[in-house]
């Protein structure tokens, strides 16, 4: 084997470990999100959390503060 082909062999196999790392990190954001869409479809209390959370609501009598970014 020559050098070159060498040092490419090693590049790909860095390659390949970077992204078999994004990887596994996109299947744990997947796992996150099909969890908060359970949470969503399922449970009332948390669907009325979002929906204030994005829209700004308030219950009577509560205070809203928005954070300017």
């Amino acid at each position: 084997m020559s050098p070159t082909g060498f040092f490419n062999y090693l590049k790909l196999k860095n390659l390949k470990k970077n992204y078999e790392k994004k990887i596994e990190l996109l299947n744990i954001h997947n796992i996150e999100l099909s969890q908060k869409i359970q949470l969503i479809k399922n449970n009332r209390e948390f669907q009325e959390k979002i929906i204030r959370q994005k829209l700004h609501l308030g219950r009577k009598n509560e205070l809203i503060f928005i954070r300017v970014k």
